[in-house]
């Protein structure tokens, strides 16, 4: 994925982001993610990847716990006999 066009210009005294930044690719989740990144406030960005780093968490526990429940179960074999 190309990287997002970054302006050459110094930034404007205002403290807007610069508008000429953005990602070539359609529906790009990065490109979706930073512009909606830079259009927020600091607290939302920081609660949004709270938030993800726990969904991550989360799903981490959910598959440790389902690796452990897989291990425990004893390997049955079963013979069938073919005639």
């Amino acid at each position: 994925m190309p990287a997002p066009k970054r302006s050459t210009k110094p930034p404007a005294d205002d403290g807007a982001a610069p508008a000429d930044r953005t990602c070539p690719v359609a529906f790009c989740p990065v490109g979706m993610f930073l512009t909606l990144a830079d259009q927020a406030r600091p607290e939302v960005v920081e609660h949004l990847l709270a938030a993800g780093r726990e969904l991550m968490l989360a799903v981490t526990a959910l598959m440790d716990a389902r690796a452990e429940a897989v291990r425990r179960e004893p390997a049955r074999v079963e013979r069938i006999e073919v005639e």
